[in-house]
């Protein structure tokens, strides 16, 4: 094993021994040593994009899909790519359903659909379950408008999107944007 590829597993190691929410003093505290020692081996990785992307964000996103093909053994390489994208980029697909939902339906219990439509999204990669969009007065958090399969392909679309071709993105948007004018 290269010293490079010890100072990745180290990170790895690191990030997740960390898993619990930290403050950057606590990470600091806990880890900044070693970052310091990665950092300073590695200088030139951490100075040029490209080779960051290629020594350390393929490595990363390769331990990350073995790790989650692991724990979906019976799921296709296709939906683990789906999967994989969907734990990497958290963030960005809930951001951008939040904002749908924000804009149509206000503030109110935002985060609750949210959170259930990326729950129905990892459900639907998982086991093709399309979402019961069945809305009662106690089913606050499912958004008020959009059926399932269209929310599953929204969510589809962040994926196209984020690798550049929005069309997908646009169209599903689109369809949203007009069930929203038909409530």
């Amino acid at each position: 094993m290269s010293d490079l590829e010890k100072d990745i597993k180290n990170v790895i190691e690191t990030l997740l021994d960390g898993l619990k929410k930290s403050t950057n003093e606590e990470i600091d505290r806990d880890y900044g040593q070693r970052i310091k020692e990665v950092v300073s081996t590695n200088i030139e990785l951490f100075q040029d994009l490209e080779k960051f992307n290629v020594f350390i964000n393929y490595k990363l996103d390769n331990i990350l899909e073995v790790c989650i093909a692991e724990a979906n053994p019976s799921i296709d390489s296709n939906k683990i790519e789906k999967l994989c994208f969907l734990y990497k980029n958290y963030n960005f697909i809930e951001y951008n359903l939040e904002f749908l939902i924000k804009k149509y339906e206000g503030w109110i219990c935002s985060a609750d659909k949210t959170r259930w439509l990326v729950d129905r999204y990892q459900e639907y990669i998982v086991k093709d379950a399309i979402p019961d969009m069945n809305r009662s007065e106690k089913c606050y958090w499912k958004p008020c408008f959009g059926s399932g399969e269209l929310w599953m392909n929204f969510c589809e679309s962040l994926f196209d999107l984020y690798y550049g071709q929005p069309q997908k993105y646009l169209e599903t948007t689109r369809e949203l944007m007009k069930c929203v004018n038909e409530d």
